[in-house]
């Protein structure tokens, strides 16, 4: 609990946990902005319950996802230059402790920011609608509160899976800069890796005119993939959330994974890069 507390107090102090948390939401008003200039956009995107979807993914989605990447890495690389650890370690702290409090204090740091976003949002798009003179709904009503429910039930996990992974590129290459830069860039690479063999797999298809779903491909099960995975199967068939803003194309032409299957990955990839965190951090040779 001591180191915990530190930890927390660190990122209580830190600058880039409110810039974070500025830049999220400038870019969802920008967002909210531009939907907010076409009446039917507004009405199908803003109105409750499908402007708990709209929020989710802008949170859970890729831009959220990635500020969360970037966050983690920095904070987790920090330390590597402020020769934090060495401090640590010499007052008899638990390696293991460290990483593990570190990791908990960003949980609950990113836990907040979502939290905060999510409201913000919802009151934004309520504002919206309300002066547009559209009905905005009621965002506590039974069908809202299943969208948010599924929104946060199966988007946070995903959160904190690809948080993990920027807070262990950094760790593992000691660098705060160069574990934000890597972490994006593995987040976007895959991105644009796995759209490419999408397409190398279904156009020879459709060319031949074989419109017949594919079965799940193993791409699918890549760290990023398979979260983007777990939040569309986890809000599929809500209330006005049939389909999030970036559209779920795929899933008309190629099988998606299982909800069950792609929750365990998710949590894998999540136990696999905290552990190569914290054996980073056990072999790392630390003079006094």
């Amino acid at each position: 609990m001591r180191l915990l507390s530190a930890e927390l107090l660190k990122l209580r102090r830190r600058t880039a946990t409110y810039v974070v948390l500025l830049v999220l939401f400038v870019l969802m008003v920008l967002l909210m902005g531009l939907l907010a200039t076409e009446q039917q956009l507004m009405r199908s995107l803003l109105q409750f319950p499908s402007a708990w979807a709209t929020v989710g993914d802008f949170v859970f989605g890729g831009l959220g996802s990635m500020i969360a990447v970037a966050y983690a890495a920095a904070i987790a690389g920090a330390d590597w230059n402020w020769g934090v650890l060495r401090n640590v370690i010499a007052r008899g702290e638990s390696r293991i402790g460290y990483v593990l409090a570190k990791g908990a204090a960003v949980t609950i740091v990113l836990a907040i920011g979502v939290a905060a976003i999510l409201l913000a949002g919802a009151a934004l798009a309520f504002a919206i609608t309300s002066l547009a003179g559209v009905p905005p709904g009621n965002p506590v009503a039974a069908s809202s509160l299943e969208v948010l429910g599924r929104q946060v039930l199966f988007g946070f996990p995903v959160l904190l899976e690809r948080a993990a992974i920027g807070f262990a590129v950094a760790i593992i290459l000691r660098s705060q800069v160069a574990g934000v830069v890597v972490a994006i860039v593995l987040y976007v690479g895959e991105a644009f890796l796995t759209g490419l063999l999408f397409a190398a797999t279904v156009m020879p298809r459709l060319m031949e005119g074989g419109l017949d779903r594919l079965s799940p491909q193993w791409y699918q099960y890549l760290p990023f993939a398979v979260g983007e995975q777990v939040r569309m199967a986890g809000m599929r068939g809500a209330p006005g959330a049939d389909l999030p803003i970036g559209g779920d194309f795929a899933a008309l032409l190629m099988g998606q994974v299982p909800l069950a299957e792609g929750l365990a990955m998710v949590a894998v990839y999540f136990g696999l890069a905290l552990g190569l965190a914290i054996l980073r951090v056990w072999r790392e040779e630390v003079v006094a």
